[in-house]
């Protein structure tokens, strides 16, 4: 699916000028928030295309898909922000790490429980308003509200969309917390303009990487030529000097790929690391 390889590829890099603009400009979140809506939905269009391709591949050629499943979930795991998987009814179906991190209780504790009552008392009602709508329209949606949970209470931007999972009988609606609080230095701290723009760039540049590497693991083309891993070696060789990959099979740890610099004699060296 190489269209899709290439949207998955531009909304990678648009998702990490948004994270960059969250960033710089903490007390202007309007327009990111409404970019962020939009990206949503096309990110919901592009998993709607995915399951269209998916449904069309002959059922002896789905170890592939099956392998994505599988990497799509570490990579939900180990998303940088706040992600709430919720079904109709608003009961946490799934949490990411940092959706943990934030709330403070682990994905055990808080799958099955109805989300709408980590809701402050007084915004639980739009909340379960703006959910309904966006179950029955399948239009995004986004409300500033506040989340409560173990003594914490983070006011967040909850951007709101509607999802068609594989292996669900129902939509389901991921939701994502923006936290709009922002923790002033202390007084007298002098501020590291240049180093807070360094920093943003490089970790935009990390975040890019992070899902142009995504991509590439996910790629059904890929994973079926057995390409994808020699793929993310060639894309780290251009970050950085030595790439070493290596996978278990059969239970045992094996040299996969190894990516050295032009002018360095690999030899017997990548079996000795």
């Amino acid at each position: 699916m190489p269209d899709l390889e290439q949207a998955l590829d531009a909304l990678s890099g648009r998702v990490a000028s948004l994270r960059e603009a969250r960033n710089a400009y903490p007390d202007d979140l309007g327009p990111t928030l409404d970019a962020a809506l939009a990206e949503l939905q096309t990110a919901a269009e592009l998993l709607a295309e995915a399951r269209e391709e998916l449904a069309r591949t002959p059922r002896g050629k789905r170890n592939g898909p099956q392998r994505e499943l599988k990497l799509l979930r570490q990579v939900f795991r180990a998303f940088p922000v706040p992600v709430v998987l919720l079904d109709g009814a608003g009961v946490v179906r799934r949490v990411n790490g940092e959706t943990s991190r934030l709330l403070g209780s682990p994905d055990g504790y808080l799958v099955g429980r109805s989300f709408p009552l980590l809701v402050d008392v007084s915004r639980r009602a739009a909340f379960r308003s703006h959910l309904t709508s966006v179950m029955q329209t399948g239009q995004p949606s986004a409300l500033e509200t506040r989340l409560a949970h173990q003594g914490r209470t983070h006011t967040v931007q909850l951007a709101l969309t509607r999802l068609t999972m594989p292996g669900e009988p129902q939509p389901m609606v991921a939701a994502v917390a923006l936290p709009t609080e922002v923790q002033l230095a202390p007084p007298g701290t002098a501020e590291p303009a240049h180093a807070d723009g360094a920093l943003l760039v490089e970790a935009a540049r990390r975040q890019d990487l992070l899902a142009r590497t995504a991509a590439l693991l996910l790629d059904e083309e890929g994973l079926q030529r057995q390409m994808a891993l020699p793929r993310v070696c060639r894309l780290l060789a251009a970050e950085a000097d030595w790439v070493i990959a290596d996978v278990v099979r059969d239970g045992q740890l094996r040299r996969a790929a190894v990516v050295a610099p032009s002018d360095v004699p690999l030899g017997t060296l990548p079996r000795q690391v």
